[in-house]
């Protein structure tokens, strides 16, 4: 079986990737507590560039102040991490690579005493059971949430970025609006398939 096509470039919107080589967001621990790249993160991800992959997709990095899933998780909402993470990008773009970062809040897949807050979530609906229950998003923390969607985009292409990628699967914050399962809600963010979308694709329009 033949893969051409893997070694060959590609447009991704306006980003030209050199070929189909991808890493995706794995979360690897390497970050400081303060939500600041290290500089094991720095030569994990350079690597990874060097290793001849033509885009590398940081981890889950945290968007919102409260809700990190855990200790070492990368954070991109203060301006304060900025400059770690244009080291990490910096390192990339020297080996010819593009950066995308995934950018998540955890909801109710994340850790209460790790972030310091209650977690979240579109409806006080646990994201599997014997998890903790999470505390449901008034309409009007829902628009702050979607703000800081776009305030950690920003930083990202203020760190070099290329592309960003919004975490919406797995349980965490903004999968709990797409399924009917957990989003019981009955302002203009619940029921129908188009008012469940509505969160990200504000997000989106956002970033």
């Amino acid at each position: 079986m033949k893969f051409n096509a893997m070694f060959q470039p590609i447009e991704i919107g306006p980003m030209t990737v050199k070929n189909r080589f991808v890493v995706p967001p794995m979360g690897n621990n390497f970050a400081n507590t303060d939500g600041t790249m290290s500089e094991q993160s720095a030569a994990y991800y350079r690597e990874r560039a060097k290793g001849g992959f033509g885009l590398i997709t940081i981890e889950a990095t945290v968007v919102h102040k409260g809700a990190k899933g855990g200790p070492r998780k990368p954070c991109l909402y203060d301006d304060s991490t900025i400059e770690s993470f244009r080291k990490v990008i910096d390192g990339c773009h020297a080996e010819g690579a593009k950066v995308s970062i995934q950018l998540q809040n955890a909801g109710p897949e994340g850790n209460a005493k790790n972030a310091g807050a209650p977690i979240t979530a579109a409806t006080s609906i646990p994201s599997v059971c014997g998890r903790d229950i999470p505390k449901q998003l008034t309409t009007e923390e829902v628009y702050e949430l979607i703000k800081g969607y776009g305030e950690a985009a920003r930083r990202a292409m203020e760190a070099g970025a290329d592309a960003v990628e919004i975490h919406m699967a797995h349980g965490y914050l903004v999968s709990t609006f797409l399924s009917p399962r957990t989003n019981k809600r009955v302002d203009e963010f619940g029921g129908c398939f188009e008012n469940r979308m509505r969160f990200s694709r504000l997000i989106i329009e956002e970033g």
